[in-house]
């Protein structure tokens, strides 16, 4: 999924095995960045947290329900949608 904030592009990629969010800096193709991996599953047990994202959906501050630019992701295994703030 790619998302325009301020004058920068990035790309989230989702980790489907693991869990988890990559992001990345795109707004040069030829020097991508990267910037964070978020997880908000949890290791402490067997499949516990959002497990598996799988489907992405960048939402910019102006369409955004709280003002605040987020990324919606559905999560496949845990039947889980997070909703994460982009800062």
């Amino acid at each position: 999924m790619i998302g325009k904030i301020g004058d920068k592009m990035y790309a989230f990629v989702g980790l489907e095995r693991i869990g988890g969010i990559m992001v990345y800096d795109i707004t040069n193709p030829k020097a991508v960045n990267y910037q964070s991996y978020i997880n908000t599953r949890d290791f402490s047990g067997s499949l516990l947290g959002d497990c598996a994202p799988e489907g992405l959906e960048f939402i910019t501050k102006e369409q955004s329900p709280t003002g605040e630019t987020i990324l919606l992701v559905a999560n496949e295994v845990s039947g889980t949608v997070s909703v994460l703030e982009v800062k």
